[in-house]
């Protein structure tokens, strides 16, 4: 056996080998297509929750540039109320910290 072979630390083959099944709606299709059109390093680590704060958001920059129009609409309905959470949640944590200086 080699040394990826069937071992620990075998990586399973590139998503970009794959194509994707037509029997996927076209929207779904083109985001993961854009998904994996980023390096590797970007949609791995988001995939395993390794990415960085500044990191994520160059993932998410780079996602939405390289989606199509209906992609962008979509990611943008979906995900818009998270982001505002996620900013909501991030300034209550800078207003704690604040107040315990």
């Amino acid at each position: 056996m080699g040394a990826n072979e069937g071992g620990k630390n075998s990586l399973p083959p590139s998503p970009r080998s794959f194509s994707l099944p037509r029997s996927l709606p076209i929207r779904h299709q083109e985001f993961f297509s854009a998904f994996f059109s980023l390096s590797e390093k970007n949609w791995t680590g988001f995939l395993s929750s390794r990415l960085g704060f500044s990191e994520l958001i160059a993932f998410g920059l780079s996602l939405f540039a390289k989606s199509s129009n209906a992609a962008r609409a979509d990611l943008l309905v979906k995900g818009l109320p998270g982001l505002v959470v996620m900013l909501a949640q991030l300034a209550t944590m800078k207003a704690v910290r604040s107040e315990k200086r």
